[in-house]
């Protein structure tokens, strides 16, 4: 589902999405400055759920003044995404299959980032934060309702 419109350059920027199957440049605000490995481990989510996921956030810059000032989106490293498909129990599912992903994944990286998951189920503002800490960070989950 593109929903942003990006220059040529931005677009051959975008060497990030090589062998990315689920997800294209113009589903994020700013693509070319995403993670790879976030971008991986996005994709095989996608892979395993066998439903849509939409990105909601993605790379925030610096003069972005809602959100964490140390925030995972100001470096490319953090998501938030939603599914249309998010009854309680496809919610259970899409979180079972991050984590299956992220412990299947993370051994191939050559990095060890910790994990941040957030799952926010409040009335107005429903989703999933995926973000990659530091190596070596260790991983947390945070639930909001």
């Amino acid at each position: 589902m593109a929903k942003y419109k990006h220059s040529q350059e931005i677009l051959d920027k975008c060497t990030n999405f090589k062998d990315i199957k689920w997800f294209k440049p113009e589903e994020f605000k700013y693509p070319h400055l995403m993670d790879r490995d976030l971008l991986l481990i996005l994709d095989s989510v996608r892979e395993h759920y066998g439903n849509p996921i939409y990105i909601t956030d993605d790379y925030r810059p610096a003069n972005i003044n809602y959100g964490s000032k140390t925030s995972l989106h100001k470096y490319g490293r953090a998501v938030d995404i939603r599914s249309k498909h998010l009854s309680a129990t496809n919610l259970y599912k899409l979180i079972e299959n991050i984590m299956y992903i992220i412990n299947l994944i993370m051994y191939r990286l050559h990095s060890k980032p910790g994990i941040e998951l957030e799952i926010d189920n409040s009335k107005d503002n429903k989703h999933i934060h995926i973000g990659l800490l530091a190596d070596n960070k260790p991983s947390k989950l945070i639930i909001k309702c």
